[in-house]
């Protein structure tokens, strides 16, 4: 698309839309399409606060809904769900690393301090917070001098974690014989059809078993984003560029690569978060362009009018951004 769509709290026929202040998506032709909540309501509205900053604060007035006040024998907290009325057993730190982002960039700073303040280290019965998770959220929600102290522990520890982690999915691609592709091509392969699932090979399994997650970077760079300056910070971007595919262009611009503006305007809307996905040749990613190869239950036309949430992920990066764009 070569600009990016308007947000549209009412919408009709669009493949990403807005109910109970929550940004939701039409379900993939696997699920069961009476249940459009989903689980990754809080994680998927936590960008879109991000990207189109609703005047109404409909957006945030959902996000904030996820987190309730609770109190039990230890005393009182603040327990985050994956979307309003839905359980908290599995929320993770995906769910919740987008919604402080949001709160964050947007300058919510009482709400920001409130959350973080009142949740637990175990954030449900499934999932806790991790070390480095928490000098983020210290660093976003300090005064100085604690706010340079933990953002130059989180980064230390970025560098401990994520950075040889980057290696490390270079050498597990390799001996998997995976090859990352960009959405041209991948997209050419799916229309041709043949394309496997990685649990068809064992050597490709394996791999997609053992390596650093798209997502898990993805969420990394947010992070980053958030976080403020250090000195190790221009150190960590550097790396991190080396894992990143030359096609995943909101990626590079994270990290403070150049793109160009061309390339931009040439993507094509993707079911799913296109910047989290790795695409190999062969094999089959539950990703799809979403006026053309996406089928779904109901009945549609073009799905790409309002809230196309991974185009306009990037346009909010261009603009923020406008030196990285050639």
């Amino acid at each position: 698309m070569k600009t990016e769509t308007k947000f549209n709290a009412f919408p009709s026929n669009t493949y990403f839309f807005v109910k109970d202040r929550m940004m939701h998506e039409v379900p993939h032709i696997w699920e069961n399409t009476s249940n459009d909540t989903g689980g990754d309501d809080l994680w998927r509205t936590g960008w879109a606060y991000i990207v189109y900053r609703d005047k109404e604060n409909i957006l945030k007035q959902g996000i904030l809904s996820c987190f309730t006040d609770e109190e039990d024998k230890k005393g009182k907290y603040i327990q985050a769900h994956r979307s309003p009325g839905l359980g908290s057993d599995d929320v993770s730190r995906d769910q919740i690393t987008s919604a402080l982002c949001s709160l964050k960039i947007n300058g919510d700073t009482n709400d920001l301090k409130r959350i973080i303040k009142g949740l637990r280290w175990k954030i449900s019965k499934k999932f806790s917070l991790s070390l480095d998770m928490w000098f983020w959220m210290k660093s976003i929600s300090t005064k100085q001098p604690m706010t340079f102290i933990y953002s130059f522990l989180f980064a230390l520890s970025s560098l401990i974690v994520t950075l040889p982690m980057v290696l490390w999915n270079k050498i597990i691609y390799k001996w998997a014989g995976l090859k990352e592709i960009s959405q041209e091509e991948y997209t050419k392969e799916l229309k041709a059809g043949g394309l496997k699932n990685t649990n068809e090979n064992k050597k490709t399994k394996t791999a997609t078993l053992l390596h650093y997650p798209a997502y898990a970077f993805h969420l990394f760079a947010w992070q980053l984003y958030c976080s403020p300056w250090t000195p190790l910070t221009p150190l960590i971007k550097f790396c991190c560029k080396y894992g990143v595919h030359k096609s995943n262009y909101f990626m590079k611009l994270m990290f403070g690569e150049k793109i160009k503006l061309s390339d931009v305007e040439a993507f094509r809307p993707m079911s799913g978060i296109r910047w989290q996905r790795r695409f190999f040749s062969g094999y089959y990613s539950a990703c799809e362009i979403i006026e053309e190869n996406y089928y779904f239950h109901v009945k549609c036309g073009l799905w790409c009018n309002y809230n196309v949430l991974d185009n306009d992920m990037l346009w909010y990066l261009v603009k923020e951004n406008p030196k990285l764009v050639i």
